[in-house]
């Protein structure tokens, strides 16, 4: 059924995730908790979107449109007791203010369907904070409530949070437009040059992004590419220090140096490289962004 309500499934390597929601679909029954990975977020997005609004569907055929819950949805209005749960503030990430005041929406009765829904987007980007907070939740969640996670690494994820949700994969998908392996190689040698004592190799390679302005469109948008890749070395060390290193397919020199890095550095790596982007989406001058990438990302590793 969902292979005609969402055709990502049909890819190869999603034969298992099809199985196991087709079978949530067809009961109308999710877990408490439902974990989505996947390495494109908008599908991600529309999957859980898909699956709250079966598991809120009170039609005698699937999806039919006579309930209440279908005729909501498919009138374009908001469904009142599917709430989608997006990062704020400067890291764009899911707060632990939020998750509080989760918890407060979590204990209010429904007002249309049978249940309350809640669609957390990128919860692997959460700082341990809200992690832990959001495990209490998931812990003692309150009746007829549903959590359904996102993310596109679960690793990042407590474990303790990934034993108590029900995990599956959209595979294949990635947004990401091609990426020469050239750049590859720069962000595996810088993550190795940010963990270096001489604050020169860092610099250096760096240098790349910088070029005549008929050229800034160019270099803005491999910048980004090459930001997004640093993003993924340091989750890959987060995994590896965490001793979760069997499931990478493939170790990175860079992730093996950032992998004696804390974790709270990593993580605030993490969101000085969101700044880094907001620059660059802000046309702020590539050579100061470049250099305030490299000297904050240094600071953060060195500081004591």
């Amino acid at each position: 059924m969902l292979e005609n309500l969402f055709p990502v499934l049909s890819r190869d390597g999603n034969s298992r995730t099809l199985a196991q929601l087709d079978a949530m679909a067809e009961s109308r029954a999710l877990p408490h908790g439902l974990l989505i990975e996947g390495d494109s977020p908008a599908e991600c997005v529309e999957l859980a979107e898909i699956m709250a609004k079966v598991y809120m569907c009170g039609c005698d055929s699937v999806l039919s449109g006579e309930c209440e819950s279908c005729m909501i949805s498919d009138s374009g209005e908001a469904h009142p007791d599917i709430v989608t749960v997006l990062g704020e503030g400067k890291q764009n990430a899911i707060t632990v203010e939020r998750i509080r005041n989760m918890r407060v929406e979590a204990q209010m009765s429904p007002t249309k369907g049978r249940s309350r829904v809640f669609i957390l987007v990128d919860c692997d980007t959460m700082n341990m904070s809200a992690q832990n907070a959001f495990l209490k939740l998931l812990e003692e969640p309150p009746e007829n409530v549903v959590f359904i996670m996102l993310c596109r690494q679960r690793m990042n994820l407590l474990e303790t949070i990934r034993s108590r949700a029900v995990a599956v994969r959209i595979e294949g998908g990635s947004s990401e437009e091609t990426i020469p392996d050239s750049l590859y190689e720069l962000a595996d040698t810088f993550a190795c040059a940010i963990c270096s004592p001489n604050d020169w190799d860092a610099v250096e390679l760096s240098a790349y992004f910088i070029r005549d302005k008929k050229d800034n469109a160019a270099a803005q948008k491999e910048l980004l590419q090459f930001t997004g890749l640093i993003r993924g070395i340091i989750r890959d060390a987060m995994i590896i220090s965490a001793g979760a290193q069997d499931i990478l397919p493939k170790i990175s020199q860079g992730a093996k140096k950032l992998s004696v890095v804390s974790s709270d550095k990593l993580e605030a790596m993490l969101a000085e490289l969101d700044t880094i982007d907001r620059s660059v989406e802000f046309h702020i001058t590539l050579p100061l962004t470049v250099t305030a990438m490299v000297s904050r990302l240094k600071r953060i590793k060195n500081k004591k």
